[in-house]
């Protein structure tokens, strides 16, 4: 995690009802729109479940298609020393060797075989959550494969998706979900983040209050927009004496690169 992703404010309910939603023994799909921070809200939420250390987790950081989810819970269980069962043919892997080098080797594997590895890993885990971050649109095979998954484990899914029609569908798909939809920050909880991003920062002529009201109006709670618009003004603020105001910044279009990626 980032310095930035390490900083985390609000989501107070939220963080609770998902506590709740698993301690009912429920699964979970987070919902939200593009950089409204489902990804550190789910990181905060492990950061808080490792701390208590009653449960396992693993976590799938890219979950868009079936091999590529399987890699990232085997390379979760390898890095935790959870991976006792190997396929015969790397078996010669040094346990000390990191998942980066020994990924290489799995990565040449069948989707099928690594379906399997999952599975005969995670059989008899008690307390084990499974969190599949940037899921996106599910192949028959990747539904049967989560359909199996949430009988060994409690499934924390976020979705990629912004359409409320896909979303929904997906939604009605796993059934036995919480649905949790992340809103917008409120407006306490963004000027906490931009003060602490433009924290130490020196504006001159221009009032300091002003541009951390500014910067919270233009991203619209988002945090993504909000962090990417004061690594921005951290760059083009030339020197403490300059006056400048953040609409000269051309804020439009680093919101937009910030954002067609995610």
């Amino acid at each position: 995690m980032t310095q930035k992703q390490k900083f985390f404010v609000g989501r107070k309910q939220e963080l609770e009802r998902m506590f709740e939603a698993l301690a009912k023994g429920k699964h979970i799909l987070i919902l939200g729109e593009k950089g409204c921070g489902k990804t550190a809200f789910v990181h905060e939420f492990m950061r808080r479940v490792q701390a208590s250390r009653e449960q396992k987790i693993l976590f799938s950081s890219q979950s868009a298609s079936l091999k590529d989810t399987c890699l990232e819970l085997i390379g979760s269980l390898y890095s935790q020393g959870l991976l006792a069962r190997i396929p015969k043919r790397i078996k010669e892997i040094n346990p000390n060797v990191p998942w980066e080098k020994a990924c290489r080797y799995f990565s040449r594997l069948r989707t099928g075989i690594l379906k399997n590895l999952v599975f005969n890993n995670i059989r008899g885990f008690k307390n084990l959550t499974i969190v599949l971050d940037h899921l996106g649109k599910m192949k028959p095979k990747f539904f049967i494969f989560l359909d199996s998954l949430r009988d060994q484990a409690k499934l924390v899914l976020i979705a990629r998706t912004t359409q409320k029609k896909e979303s929904g569908r997906l939604w009605m798909m796993l059934w036995g979900f919480e649905k949790i939809e992340l809103p917008p920050l409120k407006a306490e909880e963004a000027k906490k983040l931009a003060s602490y991003w433009l924290h130490g920062m020196e504006f001159g002529a221009t009032d300091h209050t002003r541009w951390v009201h500014d910067v919270i109006r233009i991203s619209h709670g988002n945090p993504v927009v909000l962090s990417g618009i004061c690594e921005e003004i951290r760059k083009k603020v030339p020197t403490p004496t300059t006056p400048i105001h953040v609409r000269t910044l051309d804020i439009d279009r680093k919101i937009n690169e910030l954002l067609k990626d995610l």
